[in-house]
């Protein structure tokens, strides 16, 4: 594959965890109405007992959780803005690099920076899915409705699905360059 190939890879990836993230936007909405609808049906039958009464009190559980989701999300944006900064791109490349997909350097020239670009976007990768597990954990155990979870699998999957565009790019970038080394 040629660079070109993966910029286009990388970015859709990229494009993909960005569209995930506007719909979960969306989804907090919908869910929020849904547990209110929810709740007043309880409220409406006074006779039932209070054992059986469930509420899921959505504001004091969700904004903990979708905290936790767009804090990972952030972390990923702002470690992809200071790896293409640090890659010699220019702030607007860097903050907007869907719409510079052909004029963007996502490799450096220095082995050493690509490898600390690397460790540093694996680190944050990982403490994104943590905190979406903790999240969808979190929500299961606190109300057993899986509406929530709904969202928790799409960004887990988008977040583990990223991991192979990185992982073959910078394997490829360092065998290429492990053969020009030896030569």
């Amino acid at each position: 594959m040629n660079i070109k190939n993966y910029k286009k890879l990388f970015f859709s990836f990229d494009l993909l965890l960005n569209i995930v993230f506007f719909l979960s936007l969306f989804f907090i909405f919908v869910y929020i109405i849904w547990a209110k609808n929810y709740n007043k049906q309880f409220e409406d039958i006074s006779l039932m007992p209070s054992t059986y009464k469930k509420y899921i009190n959505w504001r004091y559980l969700y904004p903990v959780s979708f905290s936790l989701i767009y804090l990972s999300i952030i972390l990923l944006q702002v470690t992809k803005f200071v790896i293409l900064l640090r890659n010699k791109n220019g702030i607007l490349k860097s903050l907007f690099p869907i719409f510079f997909i052909n004029k963007i350097n996502i490799l450096n020239s220095d082995l050493k920076i690509n490898k600390t670009n690397f460790i540093a976007f694996f680190v944050f990768l990982n403490i994104s899915l943590l905190s979406i597990l903790i999240s969808a954990i979190f929500n299961i155990i606190s109300d057993r409705v899986y509406w929530s979870f709904i969202v928790f699998i799409i960004y887990f999957v988008t977040i583990m699905v990223s991991y192979v565009p990185i992982t073959i790019y910078f394997y490829n970038w360092n065998h290429n360059n492990k053969k020009n080394r030896i030569k």
